[in-house]
């Protein structure tokens, strides 16, 4: 049986941040990830990071996703958008949660959370422990292995790890189109079982597309199937059903790596 994917972080709507900017591109992204195995993708736009963060952005997120649907299936498309959003930390993320101006992937506990890439450790932890504040929300860190002090210090995301979050790593990552240091860090990431799914972080069909198929093999050829299996379908599957998901039992620590 041939695998297929879900993937939780898209920038797959059209004109809503610097992803898609029309709707054929959309569409055009939309028949990649179908064709290359994805059943489910969420439309994650960047939220807070051009502008504050507004209800307009919520009604413009399920807009588009309703748009997107009726054009799947218009097209005949199988392939299956849920709601999300790619927050932007920061200092007042709890006010705009209890604002609700803030939600999960597909309205669940599970909140993709991304950081400036000079993000300092300290920051990091104070916005995750303002998270961990509303009992029962889970953050999601972004491509983790994209931030400075992560690259540093990748054994500081096993801390995180054990206090609860969770980690989803971007594919071009591990195969080093953002560049070695990300690669060299995702691949550590990886090694110590710190990461807990893979997504596209798709933003065009020509660059950053939402092909996943490459990273499946690429896992399971390294690590085995039934990694690729969990990290590409198994994890992501339970946060957008918002199901309870554990990772730390396999949580190792990370030993110190000198970039230089």
């Amino acid at each position: 049986m041939k695998p297929y994917y879900i993937d939780i972080h898209t920038h797959i709507l059209p004109g809503l941040d610097d992803g898609s900017q029309d709707e054929e591109t959309t569409l055009q992204m939309a028949e990649i990830a179908a064709g290359n195995g994805t059943k489910c993708l969420v439309c994650t736009k960047h939220t807070d990071m051009t502008e504050p963060v507004s209800r307009e952005d919520g009604r413009l997120i399920r807009d588009g996703v309703r748009w997107l649907r009726e054009e799947l299936q218009r097209e005949r498309i199988p392939l299956q958008v849920l709601p999300g959003m790619e927050i932007m930390a920061s200092e007042d993320i709890r006010w705009k949660i209890r604002e609700e101006l803030l939600f999960g992937l597909n309205d669940s506990r599970y909140f993709l959370v991304e950081f400036p890439f000079d993000a300092p450790e300290d920051y990091i932890s104070f916005i995750l422990d303002e998270i961990h504040t509303f009992d029962g929300l889970v953050p999601v860190i972004a491509h983790p292995e994209r931030y400075y002090c992560v690259q540093e210090r990748p054994e500081r995301i096993y801390q995180w790890v054990m206090e609860g979050c969770l980690t989803q790593c971007n594919r071009a990552s591990l195969e080093g189109k953002f560049g070695g240091r990300e690669e060299i860090t995702a691949q550590r990431l990886m090694d110590a079982n710190l990461v807990t799914c893979i997504a596209s972080d798709a933003h065009s069909s020509r660059q950053r597309t939402p092909r996943l198929e490459g990273g499946y093999r690429q896992i399971a050829s390294r690590y085995g199937e039934w990694t690729a299996d969990l990290l590409l379908r198994g994890h992501p599957e339970r946060m957008i059903r918002n199901e309870p998901l554990e990772v730390r039992g396999y949580a190792r620590p990370v030993a110190p790596f000198s970039m230089e």
